[in-house]
């Protein structure tokens, strides 16, 4: 498996635990938008990476994980976004705001699981 998706997933998983963090710190006041919006946007580019990682490189069955949990991750958030969105009257429509806290824990967690599988997987461990 590539070295640099294992390192930048590292640095990206980081970026999730900040996301989910800096969501529940706020408490949907939207005080950290801006660098909520940088960090989803680093995500969202890198849930097209992974997409396109687990087509281009082989991996043992662990190594699968990383971009299969990063992708799977992104794609139930914008689901579930998209739910929100739709459910939410159209002058109230803040994400930063209206995530609720439950999401942002679970993002938190995700960030934390893909890290440390990154960290393992960089150090050879999951071959």
């Amino acid at each position: 498996m590539g070295f640099w998706y294992l390192a930048i997933g590292i640095f990206v998983g980081l970026l999730v635990i900040l996301d989910g963090y800096l969501l529940l710190k706020t408490k949907n006041n939207g005080r950290y938008s801006n660098l909520i919006n940088v960090t989803t946007t680093i995500e969202f580019i890198w849930a097209i990476v992974s997409v396109i990682t687990m087509f281009a490189l082989e991996f043992s069955a662990l190594q699968i994980m990383s971009p299969l949990l990063f992708a799977s991750h992104n794609i139930f958030g914008w689901l579930y976004g998209f739910y929100i969105v739709a459910n939410t009257p159209k002058e109230k429509i803040d994400l930063v705001k209206i995530v609720p806290s439950w999401y942002a824990v679970f993002g938190l967690s995700v960030g934390i699981v893909y890290t440390t599988l990154n960290i393992f997987l960089l150090l050879g461990l999951g071959t």
